[in-house]
């Protein structure tokens, strides 16, 4: 592992949308200073379909001010509802990709990049399934569409250069008490890991974890150790060229 990889992390603002234009702001104000400056957008073009980008020119200028870090996460980040999403999750089913045909998943992902560059006039160069679920998509399908890299839920992988093993630091997980409950086990026990050996990872922040006073709780307990501690933002630029 690259020095610079040691005590780093990327911090990563989920679900940025028109469906709810004040939730990237107010998540970068839980990150450390410096992190403010080095987290990646994760953007939605239309919002379960009803809440499109183009219907908020202001937010996609302010975006667009920083198109380094710009991810395309989805179209719509929704899929019809199914009784295993509502057993495992309780809520929205939000695997945008999963479950749809080889043909019906690039058509959906070259649309959404369609919509990506109407609004910020360039192609994506990074793309992040919703839920981290790609479904039938695969690298080379996103190589083929002209993407540079892919977050996939263990790695930021660059089609050139390589991957970078990160975990993932993420605190929304549904409605669902009991999975609320062994999700934030199971981040105890990850983020005791990560400390201990200094390993780089992701911290993915999403619009509901500021709703919840014990997930910003939990937020800023983290955020405060990772400045104590002089753990290092960086970008996802800074992951393949430093």
């Amino acid at each position: 592992m690259k020095d610079i990889f040691r005590r780093a992390y990327f911090p990563e603002i989920h679900d940025v949308s028109a469906a709810d234009p004040e939730a990237p702001a107010e998540l970068l104000a839980l990150l450390p200073h410096a992190a403010r400056e080095k987290a990646s957008f994760l953007a939605v073009p239309d919002w379960a379909g009803r809440a499109p980008l183009s219907g908020s020119p202001a937010m996609v200028q302010r975006l667009g001010d920083s198109p380094e870090r710009l991810v395309l996460h989805g179209l719509t980040h929704k899929a019809p509802e199914s009784i295993m999403n509502r057993i495992r999750f309780g809520g929205d089913n939000h695997s945008e990709f999963l479950g749809l045909s080889v043909i019906e998943a690039k058509n959906r992902l070259h649309a959404a990049a369609l919509s990506f560059a109407g609004l910020f006039g360039r192609a994506p160069a990074w793309f992040c399934a919703p839920r981290w679920e790609p479904g039938r998509l695969t690298r080379q399908m996103l190589w083929d569409l002209g993407f540079a890299g892919v977050m996939e839920r263990r790695a930021y992988v660059h089609r050139n250069l390589g991957a970078l093993p990160l975990s993932v630091l993420s605190f929304d997980h549904g409605p669902r008490h009991a999975v609320r409950l062994a999700a934030r086990l199971f981040r105890r026990r990850l983020s005791a890991r990560l400390f201990a050996s200094g390993r780089p990872f992701r911290l993915a922040l999403h619009p509901a974890d500021r709703l919840d006073p014990s997930v910003l709780a939990e937020i800023g307990a983290l955020c405060a150790r990772l400045d104590r501690q002089g753990w290092t933002p960086l970008s996802l630029s800074d992951a393949f060229t430093k």
